[in-house]
């Protein structure tokens, strides 16, 4: 079970996804390894619109500063509250995947004519 307004630590890109989208339901902030899914579902902190915390490269130096920067913005609970309610927010629905594929087709149909 995902406690809520933690973190979870995700390296593995299957398991991953699944975890890093469940668990932002219950306020779960994932720290993720920079590689596939999680690369594209994660917006590294402290980017705007920010959905989490992402490390690379996959050592153990990269690991421990990610973790000290979560861990450092979760002793602030100005910032800490806003992130974990803006990752709560956070629509990964079938439909919001769909219209973002149409939008993405539409914007590739008009630089083709």
């Amino acid at each position: 079970m995902l406690a809520e307004h933690a973190c979870i630590v995700l390296t593995w890109i299957l398991v991953g996804i699944d975890m890093a989208v469940r668990g932002r339901r219950t306020g779960t902030i994932p720290i993720g390894h920079a590689v596939g899914g999680l690369a594209d579902t994660i917006r590294p902190y402290p980017k705007k619109g920010s959905t989490g915390f992402l490390f690379s490269p996959f050592t153990a130096e990269a690991y421990c500063n990610t973790v000290e920067s979560a861990v450092e913005v979760y002793h602030q609970p100005r910032r800490w509250k806003p992130f974990v309610k803006r990752v709560m927010r956070v629509d990964f629905s079938v439909s919001k995947m769909a219209e973002e594929y149409l939008k993405l087709y539409a914007r590739i149909m008009e630089k083709m004519a």
